[in-house]
């Protein structure tokens, strides 16, 4: 089990009278602020459905410190993450052997991904893209490699896994440009309806970008995507109450949703209104009216 207070992460943004009503309020009940944010205190256990394994690792894994910290600059969280990414490649490579290469297309570089022995013949004329996890900020290099390979050895289909432009370096619409680009490159050759669109985390949010940013450009919709471990609203990816629980669940420091931590990278955001359906497209109806078949 893990214990954790709400109020570290929410007190933040309550009035005085509703922090001296949670001082008074008996252990263990929570209290309401009129704007309905929630304080209180919280014994979360471990899923009953989880494996002894399972649970092991998870706890292990909260005991172990943060493996992404911005102390040492993001030059050394980029390369701690894509040290991390190419161990579980290779470690994916040895169960699932794939020919991974990496290619540059009109200025995008990119990992193409094809399972040992070829692609299955009713896939020929089918491509997924992926687009990679790590916050917008972090997990390129292998981590569309190793994204890519389960579900390409799994399926017997390529996929070109996209290496997208970052923050600090770079902010919105930048991935979403890099992802049009493969998309168009790809429909020299793909039926639009032959392709579809994944990825985790960030990765995720940027799939349900790229439909957002192709109908913008004018571009066909692809046969479907793929919106993992992500959302695609406001406040970074998350939006609601999952910034400010989320952190405690996975051992991190207490945030305060849309607000970055001291040290931290240029938010790919930065500056830059959230409340359009490029950047948000599940918060607008119009927009997810056009999208293809979804998986979330």
């Amino acid at each position: 089990m893990k214990r954790f207070v709400f109020a570290a992460v929410l007190s933040a943004a309550l009035p005085a009278c509703a922090l001296a009503q949670q001082a008074a309020a008996p252990p263990g009940k929570p209290t309401v602020a009129p704007d309905g944010t929630v304080s209180g205190s919280l014994t979360v256990p471990l899923s009953q459905h989880l494996s002894e394994a399972a649970k092991a690792q998870y706890r292990a894994r909260m005991n172990r410190p943060p493996s992404m910290s911005m102390k040492d600059g993001i030059a050394a969280v980029r390369a701690n993450s894509a040290k991390m990414a190419k161990e579980r490649l290779d470690a994916w490579l040895a169960l699932r052997p794939a020919t991974v290469t990496s290619e540059m297309i009109d200025g995008v570089r990119v990992d193409v991904v094809v399972p040992q022995g070829g692609v299955d013949p009713a896939n020929r004329g089918r491509v997924l893209i992926n687009a990679h996890s790590g916050g917008f900020f972090t997990g390129g290099e292998y981590g569309g490699a190793l994204e890519a390979v389960p579900l390409a050895t799994t399926g017997k289909v390529k996929v070109i896994a996209v290496d997208y432009r970052m923050s600090p370096e770079h902010v919105f619409p930048a991935a979403s440009e890099d992802m049009a680009t493969i998309y168009r490159h790809v429909l020299k050759t793909t039926r639009p309806e032959n392709v579809g669109l994944y990825g985790c985390s960030a990765g995720g949010t940027l799939a349900a970008q790229a439909v957002a940013w192709f109908a913008k450009e004018g571009l066909p919709r692809p046969g479907a995507i793929g919106v993992f471990c992500a959302g695609a609203m406001q406040t970074f990816w998350y939006g609601g109450d999952g910034g400010a629980v989320t952190p405690f669940l996975n051992g991190g420091p207490p945030v305060t949703p849309g607000v970055r931590a001291p040290g931290s990278p240029r938010d790919y955001f930065d500056g830059i209104d959230q409340n359009d359906p490029l950047i948000a497209p599940a918060e607008f109806p119009a927009t997810l009216a056009a999208f293809p078949p979804t998986l979330v």
